[in-house]
């Protein structure tokens, strides 16, 4: 769960141009500046910890049923999404059967 709510409320976006960062994982060169024109960052309002709690919860709630009927299925895969990006990439396609 930490971790999900540092990647959901990290979001920074560009009131000017709409360009996005994230406070961990594509930090502005400077802080609260938009790398792209300079224009000043903000975080949506949705995108606070106790917005982001609650949505968590509520998604929680809602897909645990989903998930136990795959899990019984044997249709649910699980990957590491906390890897290298290309590592994830790597190893959603190796699920998906090397597809192109």
């Amino acid at each position: 769960k930490d971790i999900l709510m540092e990647r959901l409320t990290g979001r920074r976006i560009c009131k000017n141009c709409g360009a996005t960062y994230h406070l961990v994982f594509n930090p502005p060169a400077n802080s609260g500046v938009c790398d792209k024109c300079g224009g000043e960052l903000y975080q949506r309002a949705d995108d606070n910890e106790e917005t982001v709690a609650n949505r968590l919860e509520v998604n929680v709630k809602q897909m645990q049923p989903l998930l136990e009927f795959y899990e019984k299925k044997g249709y649910l895969r699980h990957i590491d999404g906390q890897q290298d990006i290309e590592k994830v990439f790597a190893d959603i396609r190796e699920l998906l059967g090397g597809l192109q």
